[in-house]
């Protein structure tokens, strides 16, 4: 006898995702001679990627693969989606991220409860427009595909919150991409895109924009319109200035500009009053504005690798800096202020032209970590053994000919003077007492001596008054 196909009612049941309606829709399915076949494939695919309860019933594992909210299918070499996905209602975070797929079935846009969709990593050449359908998606990560446009309708995402489409094909963007208001992560990173879209000044709710590798000589003023912009990155690109409305940028907490070609800052960029990294690393600047003393909220700035001379002379009013990186300058010389940034842990100077440190570098109580190597420096100033936090003190190849004692005595975890004159001497002189131990040792032998005088004096009174005595009484 033939069986009979599932009527539309029995799957519905079996796709429940209820434990009662499986138990009464597979027994009356076995009674009445219903072919499972179909359904059991289908079940048999979602099982392999879901994982199922320990020691439930039979029903109750159908019922919960059913009702599964988040699938992972990361890694699995796929070519596309598996159909048996279309059958979970609740499906709400997906990950399909380093696959094989190249494209997006239509039925994509069915899954209404959709919130996070993870595609990194594939092969994607198109999206389909049905994808603007999905209206309570939050996160679409579509990075290093092979994507060159999107569809109109994917502008239609009125809840997307984070879109990446970082390492793909775009060479331009429509201007619609200012209709996802509700975007506060922006990621189109390594693309070969020929300019940014001013319509980007729209999107009032970005926190977060990535607009590295993109080789961008120009950034658009749009951008300086973003308000609420916590982070931007500008790495890795020609920009030779910025804006002078980047100062504009008054909720930027942290500023990416590595690997460009800038010579100059503008002074507004003293009025980013919210900044608290800025990385300028890997550029041309041959000096920075006196504005930049301005930015009362910076505590790590990068600035290594350019062509800086001298820093402004009120760097010191930079109170919050707790982290200095400006090795591989051309510095002759770090202003006086500088010994007032009273939280500063980590400064690093090495590979400048300093001859010499401020003489109170020892008010830096709080500062760990003093990289002074490849710079033509003599001496130290004595006030380096007040800096009663450091850990690492790093002289190697520099002209270091004399090392004060203290400094010698401090309880660092690294000192390196390797390749100094210093240590040339040291190892011709390993015994040779400095200067202020000669003075302790001389003050020490002093005291002995005094002391030895001052015993046989005591002594000889002792003796004199026995032989009084014994001439009293005898």
């Amino acid at each position: 006898m033939s069986l009979q196909p599932l009527t539309d009612t029995l799957l519905k049941q079996l796709r429940s995702g209820n434990a009662e309606q499986v138990d009464i829709a597979l027994t009356r399915a076995e009674v009445q001679g219903f072919d499972l076949s179909p359904w059991e494939r289908e079940f048999t695919e979602l099982s392999t990627y879901i994982e199922l309860p320990e020691g439930a019933s039979r029903f109750e594992t159908i019922a919960s693969v059913y009702r599964v909210e988040t699938v992972n299918l990361s890694g699995q070499g796929l070519k596309t989606l598996p159909e048996s996905l279309r059958q979970l209602k609740n499906l709400t975070v997906l990950y399909v991220n380093k696959n094989e797929i190249n494209f997006l079935p239509d039925w994509i846009g069915e899954k209404s409860q959709l919130k996070e969709l993870h595609l990194r990593g594939n092969q994607l050449e198109n999206i389909p427009g049905s994808l603007g359908q999905l209206q309570n998606l939050e996160l679409l990560a579509l990075a290093d595909n092979r994507l060159s446009k999107l569809p109109i309708g994917f502008f239609q995402l009125s809840n997307l919150q984070v879109l990446t489409l970082k390492q793909n094909r775009f060479t331009n963007l429509p201007d619609q991409l200012g209709a996802l208001t509700g975007l506060s992560k922006l990621d189109i990173s390594d693309n070969p895109l020929a300019e940014i879209p001013e319509s980007i000044g729209n999107l009032e709710n970005l926190r977060e924009l990535s607009l590295n590798s993109l080789g961008l000589s120009l950034l658009p003023d749009a951008v300086c319109n973003l308000k609420n912009l916590s982070v931007l990155h500008l790495q890795r690109n020609l920009l030779v200035d910025l804006p002078l409305e980047i100062g504009e940028l008054s909720a930027l907490k942290e500023l990416y500009l590595t690997q460009n070609k800038l010579e100059t800052l503008p002074d507004s960029v003293g009025n980013l009053q919210s900044l608290s990294k800025l990385s300028l690393e890997h550029n041309l600047l041959n000096s920075l504005p006196d504005t930049f003393c301005n930015l009362s909220s910076l505590s790590e700035l990068q600035i290594q690798d350019n062509r800086l001379t001298k820093l402004p002379e009120e760097f010191g009013n930079l109170k919050s800096l707790s982290e200095l990186y400006i090795e591989r300058n051309q510095l002759e010389q770090l202003p006086e202020s500088i010994c007032d940034l009273q939280n500063l842990k980590d400064l690093w100077v090495q590979s400048n032209h300093l001859i010499q440190i401020p003489e109170n570098i020892g008010n830096l109580k709080a500062l760990e970590y003093l990289n002074l190597e490849n710079n033509p420096i003599e001496l130290l100033p004595k006030s380096v053994s007040e800096l009663s936090s450091l850990k690492n003190l790093l002289l190697s190849n520099t002209n270091l000919k004399q090392l004060p004692a203290s400094v010698q005595k401090m309880n660092l975890d690294e000192l390196d003077f390797s390749g100094t004159p210093f240590e040339e001497e040291s190892e011709k002189n390993p015994q040779e007492p400095s200067e202020e131990e000669t003075n302790e040792e001389e003050k020490t032998k002093g005291d002995k001596v005094a002391n030895a005088g001052c015993f046989n004096s005591i002594i000889f009174f002792m003796l004199a008054s026995a032989g009084l005595i014994y001439f009293i009484f005898s």
